[in-house]
């Protein structure tokens, strides 16, 4: 088993999302939802921030496969369909994709926990598919 390298004050962070809930500081004075998490609002520098649980819903920005991997602990899951999504509250994750997805498709993305290197980490995935776009 791993550890989560973590930081005591991302605990509203880290703790949920390895629930498979995402939650995301809020800027109180500029409205900004801050990924990845931070002491300050990158945009206004407030410290006024309030985790708030963000929505899975996500638009597939971009899509694309590896083949290769340097390193031997994801060599296993090669080819690997990643997705850059754009989470509803605005930030943008990469995730682990379908070979299907499209940019524009709206998806529902989870986290899961894995261990690389020792390590607890966060992995993003799209869990299912719906057709329809976010953006008109």
């Amino acid at each position: 088993m791993g550890t989560h390298g973590k930081h005591p004050k991302f605990s509203n962070w880290w703790d949920p999302l390895f629930r498979g809930q995402i939650r995301l500081p809020m800027c109180l004075s500029c409205e900004h939802t801050i990924y990845p998490p931070r002491e300050n609002c990158p945009l206004c520098l407030s410290d006024n921030l309030q985790w708030l649980i963000n929505s899975n819903l996500a638009t597939v920005l971009a899509t694309t496969t590896l083949h290769h991997s340097f390193e031997p602990e994801f060599q296993w899951r090669l080819p690997l369909s990643l997705a850059l999504l754009e989470l509803e509250t605005g930030p943008i994750v990469i995730a682990n994709g379908l070979p299907a997805l499209a940019p524009g498709d709206i998806v529902v993305a989870d986290v899961v926990k894995e261990t690389a290197g020792g390590f607890d980490v966060p992995v993003f995935r799209v869990f299912s598919l719906n057709r329809q776009s976010l953006h008109k």
